[in-house]
């Protein structure tokens, strides 16, 4: 009981404090919104495309048609080239494709044509559109020219051999392609898009972050003498140091699960099997308040604590991948995010998530958790203890 209340006691002084509840609660919901909206959910209605038909003919309308087809573009109509660059420069589109005149008699020929793509440096898109227009031009490259091999052969219109071999080519989907991002080692990666992304990312992130913060509460304890205090009452200096990490403990749990609540109920976000979603959590929570004792343990001044912490959590978020996915990294870099346990929460939040994994499927991450928090605690205990009687 006398843990308990000193932890109740920890938690009630962040309570009442609107500053501490304000970057624990709101700031990490605001910036996963920001972020699900501005980079992640870029393509999840369609990339806005601007298109200008200035071939009028069969190839071009079927180019531009098969384009709007795609589930990742929607396309808009513009007059001519100059008002879609204007378009684009506004940012009204994301991007923008302009067929040539004379674009379908030159495919006919056999002849080399270029269709512009015009490109926003400023917007988070130009690999969607760049992707889907190659793709699709390659794909047109090819009926055109079993079009006009047909054509050759069988002295049909190339007209309506382009209509054959496009018919031939819907019948003979024999196969289809998964695809998929690699991770590590060659294997199969998914990885969350837009919120299911941000929302875990910013949970673990903030944790941390919010968990170096706090620590200068543990040092002001022990500055104005409250930890002093308690040791005169009749409690040992465990107990005092068991209260404490439940105080810290709490904190980070519960703002851990309010941010997982409204990333349920706002986001939409589906964290998969809820015991393993709840079970990494719980253990990066724990790591939090592990991370949160030792840090308490090694500065000085509530100042230190303050200043540097959140900014050493910012880092070890950076390297860990709550702000990119470590996919997109060199394998060095990702070796080194595996340093700390972010990288580690976030791979079991990646597989439960985007992969339908369940805790059994967890339970490396998992282990590494247990690992850190092991390790860490026990040693800022013996810190703190130091720290305490000294």
């Amino acid at each position: 009981m006398k843990v308990l209340a000193i932890g109740l006691m920890n938690l009630k002084r962040v309570s009442k404090d609107p500053t501490a509840l304000f970057f624990m609660i709101a700031l990490p919901v605001v910036i996963t919104l920001l972020i699900g909206v501005a980079i992640f959910d870029a393509g999840a209605e369609g990339v806005s495309v601007g298109v200008v038909d200035q071939s009028k003919g069969e190839i071009s309308a079927f180019m531009l048609d098969e384009l709007d087809r795609k589930e990742s573009v929607q396309t808009h109509p513009y007059e001519d080239a100059d008002s879609l660059r204007r378009a684009v420069r506004r940012e009204e589109v994301a991007g923008g494709i302009v067929i040539p005149a004379g674009f379908d008699s030159q495919v006919k020929q056999g002849a080399r044509v270029e269709a512009e793509l015009i490109l926003n440096p400023r917007t988070n898109s130009q690999a969607i559109i760049r992707d889907n227009f190659n793709s699709l031009a390659a794909r047109v490259a090819g009926l055109a020219k079993a079009a006009a091999f047909a054509s050759g052969v069988s002295g049909k219109t190339f007209e309506e051999s382009f209509g054959t071999a496009k018919s031939l080519e819907k019948d003979s989907e024999v196969a289809s392609i998964r695809t998929a991002k690699v991770g590590t080692a060659g294997e199969a990666l998914d990885l969350p898009n837009g919120f299911s992304y941000t929302a875990p990312a910013n949970l673990v992130l903030a944790v941390f972050i919010s968990a170096m913060a706090a620590s200068a509460m543990l040092i002001e304890s022990r500055r104005i003498g409250v930890t002093r205090r308690m040791l005169a009452a009749p409690l040992s200096t465990g107990t005092v140091l068991m209260g404490e990490t439940l105080g810290r403990f709490l904190i980070s749990f519960l703002q851990a699960l309010i941010i997982f609540v409204i990333g349920v109920l706002v986001f939409g976000v589906n964290f998969g099997d809820p015991f393993g979603a709840i079970l990494l959590l719980t253990l990066v929570a724990l790591a939090g308040t592990a991370i949160a004792m030792l840090v308490g343990s090694l500065f000085r001044t509530p100042e230190q604590a303050s200043a540097i912490g959140p900014a050493l959590g910012i880092g070890m978020g950076m390297l860990s991948g709550c702000m990119w996915p470590l996919e997109i990294v060199s394998p060095g870099m990702r070796a080194v995010g595996h340093i700390f346990p972010q990288a580690w929460a976030m791979d079991g939040y990646i597989k439960l998530i985007a992969r339908g994994a369940g805790a059994g499927d967890i339970a490396l991450e998992l282990l590494v958790l247990v690992g850190f928090v092991a390790v860490i605690l026990p040693l800022a205990a013996f810190r703190l203890r130091r720290a305490i009687t000294a």
